[in-house]
């Protein structure tokens, strides 16, 4: 959001005196791959409304990307493709299929081929986010726009100069705006090496399963590429599977944390390989 902010304005006509950062690369959105949907939040109708119109209008944007004519945003960057969810997964592309903005849901089963079939599940179309090479094309245009990137920790906002302030930061902005409200949620991927094959990068898979006696999640999307601050030109991969969405995890010690991964990657790698291959993964 703050490479975007920063190039916008500058397009625009503003002048952007500069983006701060602690680290360009330990975020999210380099590692994170998802589908476009409409998010529902813990807020207002009169918010809610204003979400709503922000995520058709950004569906339209991706529309553009996709046929070309964003201006600094090439097509590789999304891919409109099927996304397939339980019947009783909330997909978040229901009010676009309501809006006429997505075909009609097809209602399917999921066969891969050696005996594990998944019924009652349902087809909807939206965009993959590539989101590794949407954050190198944004990072490029911020170069040619000439806009400063700071490698700061901006702790206060009494360190900042300017007058305005876009606060573009995150989970950073618990303390900056004295925000208890906001807190950490942790999530886990699982990136898919050559040995996976390909046959599997043109869908995507969100849906939710029963593990252990709790309602867990899958996904899958066919990220091809994931950066890390110790791999900032990126690791190939043919994929990612997810996934978690466990909060508060800064109220745990170091090796609670360390404990914590340990137990969820296991979790995660037997779901996943009971989902596709219909036994516990196998090392």
């Amino acid at each position: 959001m703050g490479l975007t902010a920063a190039i916008e304005l500058t397009r625009l006509g503003y002048t952007v005196t500069g983006i701060s950062t602690k680290n360009v690369y330990d975020i999210p959105s380099w590692r994170a791959a998802g589908y476009f949907a409409l998010v529902s939040v813990k807020t207002s109708p009169e918010e809610q409304q204003s979400l709503n119109q922000i995520g058709t209008d950004t569906f339209r944007t991706y529309q553009q990307i996709e046929q070309g004519v964003h201006p600094y945003i090439t097509p590789d960057a999304v891919k409109y493709m099927p996304v397939y969810c339980s019947i009783d997964t909330d997909a978040g592309v229901e009010d676009l299929e309501a809006q006429g903005m997505i075909p009609p849901r097809e209602y399917v089963s999921l066969d891969f081929g050696h005996g594990v079939v998944h019924p009652n599940y349902v087809k909807y179309m939206t965009y993959f986010m590539n989101t590794t090479t949407l954050m190198r094309q944004l990072v490029h245009e911020v170069g040619s726009l000439h806009i400063a990137i700071e490698l700061e920790e901006i702790q206060t906002f009494d360190q900042i100069k300017e007058e305005v302030i876009f606060n573009c930061c995150g989970l950073g902005g618990r303390e900056l705006n004295a925000d208890a409200a906001m807190i950490p949620v942790r999530g886990h991927l699982v990136t898919l090496n050559d040995q996976a094959g390909s046959g599997h990068m043109d869908y995507m898979i969100y849906t939710k399963v029963q593990q252990n006696g709790q309602e867990r999640y899958i996904y899958m999307f066919p990220k091809n590429v994931s950066v890390t601050p110790e791999n900032p030109e990126g690791i190939s991969c043919v994929g990612v599977l997810g996934g978690t969405f466990i909060p508060n995890v800064d109220l745990l010690s170091p090796s609670e944390q360390e404990e914590l991964d340990r137990l969820e990657f296991t979790d995660l790698l037997n779901r996943n390989a009971e989902f596709f291959q219909g036994h516990p993964f196998k090392e």
